[in-house]
């Protein structure tokens, strides 16, 4: 296992909610992202058909003209995050990992169990019910320019989906500027 004094970040986000397990994720490669200089640091995989080798050969290579690598693997599917596990062995420091899982993974999962001993974070974006729904809606209606009650209107009439909720309250805020 790698060394988690030594090691760069791993994180792996999971969970039902795919809304935020995306939005993580994009903002997570935005602020890795930001301090590479050429588009050599970068490899994003597609989880679908990926494999521990393919995952492993692109977290192994060394940086080019960057500080560091960003490996991303994303939507790997849920029932397959296992088998990556032993590509996560031995992360060098000069790469940082981001693997997104289409799902839930269990608490003993051995890619969970990977990325904590290598010194990394597992998080699990669980849906959002009631009162957490109502209260992330009105975070999400603020930063669109809108009211926490606009937002508890949307919430009651919407299913409670996040990418439902949040293309509402993003309709609604161009309507309001328009």
């Amino acid at each position: 296992m790698a060394n988690p004094k030594n090691s760069a970040p791993i994180l792996l986000l999971h969970g039902e909610e795919r809304f935020l397990v995306e939005e993580k994720a994009r903002t997570t490669l935005e602020a890795w992202r930001s301090e590479l200089v050429s588009d050599f640091g970068f490899d994003r995989l597609e989880g679908q058909g990926l494999n521990a080798a393919r995952l492993q050969d692109s977290v192994l290579q060394a940086p080019f003209l960057d500080p560091y690598r960003v490996v991303a693997a994303t939507m790997v599917p849920a029932a397959r995050a296992e088998s990556l596990a032993p590509a996560l062995a031995d992360v060098p420091a000069t790469t940082r990992v981001l693997i997104t899982v289409a799902g839930r993974l269990g608490a003993g999962n051995k890619l969970a169990k990977t990325v904590t001993a290598a010194g990394g974070t597992v998080e699990e974006m669980v849906h959002l019910k009631g009162r957490a729904l109502s209260e992330w809606a009105a975070r999400r209606a603020h930063d669109h320019g809108l009211t926490p009650a606009i937002a508890a209107q949307v919430v009651r009439v919407t299913p409670p989906d996040l990418t439902v909720i949040d293309s509402e309250l993003a309709k609604l805020a161009a309507y309001k500027a328009s």
